[in-house]
């Protein structure tokens, strides 16, 4: 029997990357992101769905995380789902969330600020390309030939 999990997810951070410490050193980041669903009900009516998602990095991809990644910046996250347990100290009932670890992460969206860009280009001028003729083929890693994620960062 096959066991795998594996999360692959898109998001925005609702809110800034805390970062803590374990007594024994290691780096964690908690953070969460939320993604929209956009759709048409059956009335013709066009709704919007959001779904929100707390993540948690370990080591140096929790650190680099932190300094790097901002409340409303969009990330892209490979890792695992792992359940939390626990029981409500008012109620008794026992309780329990997925959350994703993060194994690796990388920027889903252009990060570059009007500062960063080259001297000749003007903040509000489109980004500089090649001609769509002589642009690079995107490399598959798959035999079906999805494109592979943006860069990401094994920390």
């Amino acid at each position: 029997m096959i066991h795998l999990n594996k999360v692959l997810i898109v998001g925005n951070l609702t809110r800034d990357p805390t970062l803590r410490y374990t007594r024994t050193g290691t780096a964690v980041a908690d953070f969460s992101i939320a993604m929209n669903r956009r759709f048409e009900s059956r009335e013709g009516e066009r709704r919007e769905e959001v779904t929100f998602v707390p993540i948690n990095a370990f080591g140096p991809p929790a650190e680099s995380i932190h300094e790097h990644v901002h409340q409303g910046d969009s990330i892209l996250i490979e890792g695992r789902l792992r359940q939390e347990k626990w029981q409500d100290e008012q109620t008794k009932q026992n309780r329990s969330r997925l959350i994703v670890v993060v194994s690796t992460w990388g920027y889903a969206a252009n990060k570059a600020k009007p500062e960063t860009l080259p001297t000749d280009q003007e903040p509000d001028a489109p980004p500089l390309t090649e001609p769509p003729e002589t642009q690079p083929q995107q490399p598959t890693d798959t035999p079906h030939g999805s494109p592979l994620p943006p860069e990401t960062h094994r920390d």
